[in-house]
């Protein structure tokens, strides 16, 4: 959006509330780097939105786990896209690919705790900060926002999940299936992914023009029906099996003599 007449427009008085000058917040949205992960409608609409927000540097990551099945056809390839087949990244783009400077989306409009977990696991190897945004149950979940080695991960957000539940063994069966059975139980209409879409994007907007702090530690509970937005404190576990430091534990001596053997190991 630009001035008319001498105007300044709707963007520049946004702006003006955060004391932020448009330049520097045009370039800030030119320099930033995201990769959606997943091709499926929800990316799709994430990818509209963030080309109408301003964002030009956006790139896809076809994750099998992340499909939405009816967008391909029976040999895997992307059907009547080639929008997006072009900004699909290449395998040898992904081993030449540096993540340091980008922020990865991975997207799912079935559910994709599975994948999702896979994804924090390699953002924590390759320290790249993650969002992930997902529809499931006729709801939209955004977060928590995954900064390595600095706040709670996806696996804590799981775990704290999984002590409120009376079976979590079987909804993580479920999670494990939600992209076999998705052609049966995913449900949204195209107004609820571009609601979804759009409040991810602000988040997005915030983390790199830094207008105000995204949370690192929250889960964006989105009900897209009554509707409400609910923000949900993430904690971090002890012994996260990817994210804590206590993940490592030294030897442990259970009598005496071992002490004795690994004392004098160690001289």
């Amino acid at each position: 959006a630009t001035a008319v007449y001498g105007l300044e427009s709707p963007l520049d008085i946004f702006i003006w509330h955060f004391d932020k000058p448009r330049q520097v917040f045009n370039a800030d949205i030119n320099q930033a780097s995201i990769i959606l992960v997943g091709i499926n409608l929800l990316s799709i609409t994430l990818f509209e939105t963030l080309n109408r927000s301003g964002f030009t540097q956006i790139s896809f990551i076809d994750d099998p786990l992340l499909r939405n099945i009816r967008l391909f056809d029976e040999l895997g390839q992307i059907k009547d896209l080639p929008e997006i087949s072009n900004l699909v990244l290449s395998d040898k783009a992904l081993t030449d690919f540096s993540y340091n400077s980008v922020l990865v989306l991975p997207c799912s409009d079935f559910g994709g705790s599975t994948a999702f977990r896979q994804w924090n696991t390699l953002a924590h190897q390759q320290e790249f900060h993650l969002l992930p945004i997902s529809m499931h149950d006729l709801r939209g979940f955004i977060g928590p926002y995954i900064i390595p080695n600095s706040a709670p991960c996806y696996e804590c957000l799981i775990a704290r999940e999984n002590a409120n539940l009376i079976d979590y063994q079987e909804e993580a069966v479920i999670g494990e299936q939600a992209h076999t059975i998705q052609l049966t139980t995913s449900a949204y209409t195209e107004a609820m992914l571009q609601t979804l879409a759009g409040i991810a994007v602000m988040e997005v907007v915030k983390i790199f023009t830094s207008i105000m702090l995204c949370p690192t530690s929250e889960l964006i509970n989105i009900s897209l029906l009554e509707p409400s937005i609910t923000r949900h404190p993430v904690l971090k576990i002890p012994r996260c099996p990817c994210c804590s430091p206590a993940e490592w534990r030294p030897d442990i001596n259970v009598s005496k003599n071992e002490f004795k053997q690994t004392l004098l190991a160690s001289e």
